[in-house]
């Protein structure tokens, strides 16, 4: 039992492809950190009398479970998970030359009927989020073989089928090192989307717009005829045409690199689901008209590149806890106070504040814990937590978000994704004097790619 790591609590704390063994397997790190990562258990194992910490712990935990969609029957001792792997392991040379490998893959389940498999590369999911569905066909067993592609360098290789009552199988990573004989040319696609201009004119911005042509100009500087662009701005907002971008993402190859970037306005529902602002959207109504987060990071899901960022400077863009109190007391005020010329959002909602120092469990959750939950492969950095306002500055003639990463890339030759993460979180911060501070909606684990 590990009883203390030290890392700062701003920054995930992690192992470069943590593995353990397990019956001379090797299974991923993450599926063991849900089950035994435990923090009010180890303060109870300790003889802590800080009974607020462990109950805070405990809920945090709780949320983690929920938010996972974690079965946790399947923690218990003798309770039968599924199984699934490589079956040709054995056969595959760890170092290719040919883009083109082939894997079989068998799973089985002893008391229940497979629901899906899904085989991920470099935490990519070959067959998008959802995986391929196995519950029409009533088995449980599986056997089947693909051919994926070899991404350049290494290649994390795992699969996991899941039953129907939610159990999934460990994960056993195959890691793969791929050499082509000739080095591949590598295109970023960039998607910009800014809108400042809405139907409902009272809600207008200002820079919004700016900020995506900033920010194409700029990478375009950095990669030359290596990079396509594609943009909608205000009135070519809409929810159709955003969808319609997946199409050409699609165009890609799996070492392409792909930048997604809005800038406008972020918006709640009452029933606190996160909506970013087309042209039409009802902003006393997000949800008529508004572009639903997920349909915006459906746009990365499932396309070949596999190196990909998300970047949304909107109010309220980062992970919101529905189960807890808003807690944005006199926003307007302070705007006023950092002479601000505006916050991206326009809603605030003031129900109440939280004791003393006591942090929110989902702020508990980000700090204690890695985020294991599977997505779409991509790094999704916000401009804000859910419950915070996005920053406008007349000083700047950019969103706060937008100018950071602007500043980041005349600034440096080269930058990785947690260089640009690193750097924005502290800026922003900086800029704001604390009112803004970006988060990490998603991030791979073991992947941190050349931005430029």
């Amino acid at each position: 039992m590990i009883l203390s790591l030290h890392c700062p609590l701003d920054t995930i704390c992690r192992l470069r492809m943590p593995y353990v063994t397990k019956d001379n397997k090797v299974i991923t790190f993450d599926q063991l950190d849900i089950r035994y990562n435990r923090p009010d258990k180890v303060l109870q194992a300790i003889g802590s009398v800080d009974t607020s910490l462990i109950k805070s712990y405990k809920k945090t935990y709780d949320k983690r479970i929920k938010k996972l969609g974690v079965d946790t029957a399947s923690f218990r001792s003798g309770y039968n998970v599924p199984e699934a792997d490589f079956s040709n392991r054995a056969a595959i040379a760890l170092d290719q030359n040919k883009q083109q490998l082939t894997l079989q893959v068998k799973g089985k389940d002893e008391s229940y009927n497979l629901d899906r498999f899904n085989v991920w590369v470099n935490e990519n999911p070959i067959f998008g989020m959802r995986g391929i569905s196995l519950k029409n066909k009533k088995r449980r067993e599986i056997d089947t073989t693909i051919v994926i592609k070899l991404s350049e360098g290494n290649n994390i290789i795992e699969t996991s089928v899941t039953n129907i009552n939610g159990a999934e199988s460990y994960k056993m990573p195959l890691i793969i090192n791929f050499k082509p004989e000739k080095p591949s040319s590598i295109k970023l696609f960039f998607v910009g989307i800014g809108i400042d201009q809405f139907s409902q004119s009272q809600n207008n911005l200002q820079w919004s717009v700016k900020d995506i042509r900033d920010q194409a100009k700029a990478l375009k500087i950095k990669y030359g005829d290596e990079i396509i662009i594609d943009t909608l701005f205000n009135q070519q907002v809409t929810i159709a045409n955003v969808i319609a971008l997946k199409e050409k993402l699609k165009a890609s190859e799996v070492n392409d690199k792909v930048i997604i970037a809005y800038s406008g306005h972020g918006l709640l529902s009452k029933d606190y689901d996160y909506f970013l602002s087309t042209f039409a959207v009802n902003f006393d109504k997000p949800e008529q008209n508004g572009l639903a987060y997920d349909e915006l990071e459906n746009l990365l899901d499932n396309i070949p590149a596999r190196q990909k960022l998300m970047l949304i400077d909107a109010c309220h863009s980062g992970e919101l806890d529905k189960d807890e109190i808003i807690k944005i007391n006199n926003a307007e005020s302070t705007l006023a106070a950092n002479k601000t010329q505006g916050g991206k959002g326009v809603k605030v909602i003031n129900t109440g504040s939280k004791k003393g120092d006591m942090k929110t469990s989902l702020e508990l959750m980000q700090q204690l814990f890695v985020n294991v939950g599977r997505s779409t492969g991509a790094t999704i950095i916000s401009a804000a937590a859910g419950t915070q306002f996005a920053l406008e500055k007349n000083d700047l003639k950019n969103g706060v978000f937008s100018y950071s990463i602007l500043e980041y890339m005349q600034a440096n030759p080269h930058a990785t994704v947690t260089d640009l993460k690193k750097y924005v979180n502290k800026r922003v911060a900086e800029l704001t004097a604390g009112l803004q501070v970006p988060t990490t909606r998603n991030e791979t684990k073991n992947l941190n790619w050349k931005i430029w």
